[in-house]
């Protein structure tokens, strides 16, 4: 592995086992009761999953005084996003300076990607089969690698988005022409130190490539790919490399993208994005 990538990877603190065990469990057949578990072992999440459920976006007339009925009210999505704001020790929140990014832009792409994602999944065609949960987590966590290139890129992000313009086709081709790998890699590389399940390092892997993905995760890593671009539509991006990245066409095989869905998955995306950041703050 270049040593530049080693050292990337080693300047990034590990998940809490918690969460580890969470996107594990989520990522394959699971019950309620499994998340639970899970939860009730991490008194700060379970804390802000009473706040949140009890806040403006979900209120009721009922108070919400139980995880159980906090966790039903608020959706599995919602819990994962929590956890991983509040597990990954400000991982989302860093300036990737490599990136021209500031702090915080990062997890706001991932959280719109997340929910585009999911939203996306809602159009799949009759064939397909996505998990939406799934395509959720996978959207919070297919960026990861620019937290690990950002400090080598630093200084560099001006003179690679002008080589997208010219001969690059995009940004990720720009990565590898000067560090020898792209955030898709090193993505995948921390998800192999986090021991994320393969679906997530598939979405993280792929998400630019969509086609290359191993068969049984081309649904879900078409809806990631996705998700970033709406994203990156709606004005959540992660800096230099906004909208530099090309659409691949055969996503029309897995989601029905008309104009008007499409126009209803933007306005979903921006009343989901407040509703959920409103209960996260």
């Amino acid at each position: 592995m270049n040593e530049q990538l080693q050292a990337g990877l080693r300047a990034v603190k590990p998940l809490s086992p918690s969460l580890v065990t969470l996107l594990g469990v989520t990522a394959a057949e699971h019950t309620l009761q499994d998340v639970l578990k899970i939860i009730q072992l991490d008194a700060v999440l379970t804390a802000r999953l009473l706040r949140a459920a009890n806040s403006a976006a979900f209120r009721r007339t009922q108070e919400v005084d139980s995880l159980g009925m906090a966790v039903s009210l608020l959706g599995e999505r919602y819990v994962v996003g929590m956890a991983m704001e509040l597990s990954s020790d400000g991982f989302f929140d860093q300036p990737l300076a490599g990136y021209e990014s500031a702090a915080g832009d990062l997890w706001r792409h991932s959280i719109k990607a997340a929910l585009a994602g999911r939203l996306i999944c809602r159009y799949a065609r009759a064939r397909v089969t996505v998990d939406s949960n799934q395509a959720f987590t996978g959207g919070i966590l297919h960026d990861i690698g620019k937290a690990v290139l950002s400090a080598a890129l630093d200084g560099a992000a001006r003179d690679m988005a002008l080589s997208v313009a010219g001969d690059q086709s995009s940004y990720l081709e720009a990565e590898h022409s000067r560090l020898g790998y792209d955030h898709c890699e090193a993505g995948v590389a921390l998800a192999v130190q986090w021991r994320l399940p393969e679906c997530y390092k598939a979405a993280i892997g792929f998400h630019h490539k969509p086609d290359q993905a191993p068969d049984g995760q081309k649904p879900l890593v078409f809806a990631v790919h996705l998700g970033d671009a709406f994203a990156m539509l709606s004005g959540a991006g992660t800096g230099s490399d906004s909208l530099l990245y090309p659409l691949h066409p055969d996503h029309a095989l897995y989601f029905d993208l008309s104009p008007e869905n499409v126009q209803r998955i933007l306005l979903d995306l921006e009343n989901e994005y407040a509703a959920i950041t409103e209960s996260i703050a």
